[in-house]
């Protein structure tokens, strides 16, 4: 049996969105889920894979921001939206 390597990613809060947004999307990839947050994989599967993982790597403050969000990608955008906002320093 493989050993799964541990990945640790900090959870996205207000001030972490740019580096919080590269790690979630290497570990995605590594996953092969990354068609998901850029459309070219509609599995709902997948997609609940993926709203799963990322819910995971909220911070509490940023974790209501998946409330009525039923997609991985749903999830993803909001994220880009809200996120993306915030003057990165």
């Amino acid at each position: 049996m493989a050993a799964e390597s541990r990945v640790l990613i900090d959870k996205l809060d207000n001030q972490n969105w740019g580096i919080w947004r590269r790690k979630l999307k290497a570990l995605l990839l590594s996953k092969r889920l990354a068609g998901v947050i850029d459309g070219t994989d509609e599995d709902k599967d997948s997609s609940s894979q993926v709203l799963g993982l990322i819910q995971l790597h909220l911070s509490d403050a940023c974790l209501s921001m998946a409330d009525d969000v039923a997609t991985g990608k749903a999830l993803w955008d909001k994220l880009e939206a809200v996120m993306s906002s915030y003057v990165m320093v």
